[in-house]
């Protein structure tokens, strides 16, 4: 965890930010539309803010974009938050050593091991927008590796053609 935490804090201005073990955020692997065979519930992989069917990947990399935690459990329709709940890295960051955390984006739930950043009237303030600015810094890992990971898999710019059943696989 110390060496995840110096790796993180070499990617934040001037080391404000000390302590950071890991970036999490969802992503969307779109996957082609399951039929009642696969899943009883169908509409529950179609997400509304991508237009399409997929599963929702939670993923937790390091400082240097590589992928430490996944978990592929959820629908598409899920939301970051509530597929986060229950996985084996929310049940980590209840016993993580004081001072360690990670960082997510506003659509998970603060807690004294998972940083948010600061929304609505409350980022406006110039102390949370530097807050926010700092914990910008390290989020941005996250969203770099599953860039690289896209780009580096092209199969991941389609749906994934195969059964639904394997998709996590």
């Amino acid at each position: 965890l110390k060496k995840l935490a110096i790796d993180f804090q070499s990617k934040s201005s001037m080391g404000v930010l000390d302590g950071c073990v890991g970036a999490l955020d969802g992503w969307l692997c779109r996957i082609k539309v399951p039929t009642a065979k696969d899943t009883a519930n169908i509409a529950a992989y179609f997400s509304g803010h991508y237009q399409h069917h997929g599963v929702n990947v939670q993923a937790c990399c390091d400082a240097r974009c590589k992928f430490t935690y996944l978990s592929v459990r959820s629908p598409g329709g899920t939301g970051d938050s509530r597929a986060f709940y229950g996985t084996a890295l929310q049940h980590f960051l209840e016993v993580i050593p004081r001072g360690f955390y990670v960082v997510a984006d506003s659509a998970y739930t603060l807690s004294s091991t998972l940083l948010v950043p600061f929304a609505g009237a409350d980022k406006k303030r110039v102390d949370n927008d530097i807050f926010n600015f700092h914990l910008s810094q390290l989020r941005i890992k996250i969203e770099q590796s599953f860039g690289l990971m896209v780009n580096k898999w092209r199969v991941f710019k389609r749906p994934i053609e195969i059964n639904l059943a394997r998709v996590p696989s």
